[in-house]
């Protein structure tokens, strides 16, 4: 049997190491949901606890699970996929099937406190569906709170880290409870709750992402406290600089919850700050007149976008907390890896286990054992554990310097992108081959970059780096398949470098595995690198002159990032449908004196500097000079 000298449960580890990074102790992490000896032994490894509660843990340390994929045993995926049902039949409005799928997940048993949770929190929107009495509601609420959250009577928590979905339903129960005799009373009562969660928010370490999906809506709750007209100026003011602060923290992390909620908020706190200042400066009533233009014109903005893919532009419920991407069944990821490997099962599972215990496993008649699965996995080219970010560390730093590395690329910054990868890659252990292949695809692309090596060059490179892991030429004639992201990712970098009038074997393989993503609606899954894709494979298709499957793929993509509230690629995708347009048209004129193309020029320029996206506001301001 082949022996695995690889830790393969760093979840404790980065779970410690984040842990103390961010000076907090095991108890307020562990606090309501486990008791002091559980949730040390869970840090010690002793306990592995189930995915829900993994993702809970690594919410109240302040980071988003969508950095994070998870490979589940059969049992974990089936209760993952019926996690998911639930939030698709509350998106679609379906009362009857919400029901069904709710009682369904329910008749499992799990007495889990996350899980129990899961359950009151779908309640609560099913009975937010059906219009339920308030009563109903808040009783539902209350039960979905205490379940992590206690002292909850004593007003907020203090003793206690919590997670973005706990603070949402905290919103809920306060929005919701009845705390003193009078309206005003409560009303003092959800302000002061309000302003404790506020400063709570200010003091923990949340990524961009977790602050993306919790405070815009904590802005908005306040805000709904203040719609009688009563407020005085400066608290309007103080309003004011949560809701923009509120806004930057969207545009950040690239997402629009409660974005045009709060672009409505911020030109009326505007207006009422002008009609009761008594003593405003002139210069002061430009700059917000300034900023209520701007607000009015990026909300016009998104509501005719919204309009246009049949997406409301409100936020309706709060689904998208509890979607879980990049979670995939680890009998399928072995099966599949070993067909692309093209490989035997006796072969595959030599110094392993038995070629009994593969089939069985492929067959998804058991779940693979920890050994097997590290020997299985180490086969596959795949690094086996049960949580992992898109550097495999569980070294909190080397995590948040390939976040670093993203922007700084992002932003063509040559200086530090450089220094924050090479400081990167002395934290990484390069002997797990994903590691390997994301620094060598970044070195290459910053060679690139820089002038060091041609475009050529650049692609052989990247070539070499896929087949690293995988046989790339060999997909097409496959029926079936799973890549990591990063060989996804790999694999992009070298289509997008290929000529046009190349044969693109590699776009092809995209074009294929986003075909079967849409067609098993499975995109949701691994929605940050589809986002990439899709506006890619629109590009390529609208420059190959495939125009209408280039305007279907990214009406498609732009109407999912709507779905989803993200922004990343909406004017990307704008900009392939124009092109589109305007090659099909065959006008022969400047694209500025053409109305329709001028005018998603501008909606393309303007998204681009909402979603902070410096590469492509560049080129957006040269078209429009062209």
């Amino acid at each position: 049997m082949m022996e695995n000298t690889k830790d393969n449960s760093s979840f404790r580890e980065l779970m410690a190491d984040v842990r103390e990074t961010k000076g907090k102790s095991l108890r307020t992490i562990g606090l309501g949901l486990y008791s002091p000896t559980m949730i040390k032994r869970v840090e010690t490894g002793e306990r592995m606890p189930k995915k829900l509660e993994r993702d809970r843990i690594l919410a109240r340390l302040g980071i988003s699970g969508e950095e994070y994929e998870d490979y589940l045993s059969q049992d974990e995926y089936a209760e993952w996929l019926m996690r998911q049902d639930i939030l698709k039949s509350i998106e679609a409005k379906d009362i009857a099937e919400s029901e069904k799928k709710i009682a369904a997940f329910e008749a499992l048993g799990d007495d889990g406190k996350v899980e129990g949770q899961f359950l009151e929190a779908m309640r609560f929107m099913l009975l937010q569906l059906k219009k339920a009495p308030e009563e109903e509601l808040r009783s539902t609420i209350e039960r979905a709170v205490s379940y992590t959250i206690p002292y909850i009577d004593e007003g907020f928590p203090k003793r206690i880290s919590l997670a973005d979905q706990e603070i949402n339903l905290l919103l809920e129960y306060v929005r919701l409870h009845l705390y003193g005799e009078t309206e005003e009373e409560r009303h003092k009562w959800r302000i002061k709750i309000y302003n404790d969660i506020i400063k709570y928010l200010k003091e923990t370490d949340m990524d961009d992402i977790c602050k993306a999906k919790i405070y815009p809506k904590l802005v908005y709750y306040i805000s709904l406290e203040y719609q009688d007209g009563k407020c005085p100026a400066e608290e309007l003011k103080r309003g004011l600089e949560l809701c923009s602060y509120a806004v930057e923290c969207l545009r950040d992390a690239k997402r629009l919850y409660y974005m045009v909620e709060l672009l409505e908020l911020r030109q009326w706190l505007i207006a009422q700050i002008l009609e009761k200042s008594a003593d405003i400066s002139e210069a002061e009533v430009r700059k917000l007149r300034t900023l209520a233009n701007t607000s009015k014109k990026w909300e016009t903005l998104f509501k005719e976008l919204y309009a246009e893919y049949g997406v409301s532009p409100y936020m309706e419920n709060f689904c998208f907390l509890y979607w879980e991407t990049e979670s995939h069944s680890s009998n399928e990821v072995i099966r599949l890896r070993r067909k692309m490997l093209n490989v035997t099962q006796e072969a595959f599972c030599d110094g392993v286990c038995t070629t009994k215990t593969v089939g069985r496993i492929e067959n998804k008649e058991m779940s693979p054992q920890m050994f097997d699965l590290c020997g299985l996995f180490e086969k596959s080219s795949l690094f086996p554990d049960y949580v992992r970010s898109r550097a495999i560390s569980a070294d909190w730093e080397a995590i948040r310097l390939r976040s670093e590395v993203v922007q700084y690329s992002n932003d063509r910054d040559m200086k530090k992108w450089s220094i924050s990868l090479d400081k990167l890659e002395k934290r990484l252990d390069m002997d797990i081959l994903q590691n390997k292949q994301l620094i060598m695809r970044r070195k290459i692309l910053l060679d690139e970059y820089m002038g060091r090596i041609t475009q050529q060059e650049a692609k052989e490179k990247l070539i070499e780096v896929a087949n690293m892991s995988i046989p790339v030429d060999k997909l097409l004639k496959l029926d079936e398949w799973f890549l990591t992201r990063e060989e996804m990712v790999c694999i992009y970098s070298i289509a997008i470098r290929i000529g046009l009038n190349e044969e693109n074997k590699y776009m092809d393989i995209l074009r294929e595995y986003c075909k079967r993503g849409i067609r098993e609606s499975s995109i949701s899954v691994r929605l940050g690198v589809y986002e990439l894709l899709l506006a890619g494979i629109a590009n390529y298709l609208g420059n190959i002159k495939a125009y209408e499957e280039s305007t279907a793929m990214a009406n498609y993509a732009i109407r999912l990032s709507l779905e989803n509230r993200r922004m990343y690629s909406l004017a990307r995708n704008l900009y392939s449908i124009c092109w589109n347009k305007y090659n099909i048209d065959g006008v022969k004129t400047l694209a500025r004196d053409i109305p329709d193309v001028d005018i998603t020029l501008h909606r393309c320029l303007l998204l681009s500097e909402i979603a902070r996206d410096k590469k492509m506001n560049g080129f957006f301001k040269e078209k429009l000079k062209d």
